[in-house]
């Protein structure tokens, strides 16, 4: 599902940016090396596009993540169960560094904070999803990348409305679309 998405991402913006995806088929690439082809690439933005998961069916909505030294507590959960993915897969998740200085950290953190508050809100509008707004979390995917960045929870797997919008192509196209006029946006 989010290939797909960040394929239809990828063509929206192709034609006027230089968009670099860190896979192009089904398969789990790790935590680090995702940061890794951004820094390696001297990208300007970092964009995660993943699907949430709960223990709670009821569970909905769409939130967007930037990188905070400082999590909430239940950004901390989400945090520490993404960046489980990579442990399983035998990355040290604690390892991955976050090189910038203080100075590059608070104007990074600004500008991934503008990117995510308009594209929580256009995001839960157009698809007709819960708004559970953005949050500041150590994901270890956006503390390796030496930029702004987010992470975009798209929805609740677990969860049958938001499974329906996820798994069809034409609410994928949306949310790509979305994506990248927020994206736009950002650079203009």
């Amino acid at each position: 599902i989010v290939l797909s998405v960040g394929k239809y991402v990828r063509e929206e913006l192709g034609s006027d940016y230089d968009v670099i995806m860190t896979r192009s088929t089904d398969v789990f690439i790790p935590l680090s090396q995702r940061s890794r082809v951004g820094n390696k690439a001297k990208a300007d933005l970092f964009v995660s596009i993943h699907i949430n998961s709960s223990t709670n069916s009821s569970s909905t909505g769409v939130e967007v993540f930037y990188f905070s030294k400082k999590s909430s507590p239940y950004a901390e959960k989400v945090a520490a169960y993404e960046n489980s993915f990579g442990e399983k897969y035998g990355e040290n998740t604690g390892s991955i560094a976050q090189i910038m200085g203080e100075l590059a950290y608070n104007k990074n953190q600004e500008k991934s904070i503008g990117l995510a508050r308009p594209l929580t809100g256009v995001l839960a509008q157009k698809m007709k999803m819960r708004n559970r707004g953005i949050h500041g979390a150590n994901f270890a995917v956006l503390r390796g990348f030496n930029g702004p960045g987010i992470l975009v929870e798209l929805g609740f797997i677990n969860n049958r409305r938001d499974v329906s919008k996820l798994t069809n192509p034409r609410d994928q196209k949306i949310m790509a679309k979305e994506i990248a006029n927020k994206i736009r946006a950002y650079f203009d």
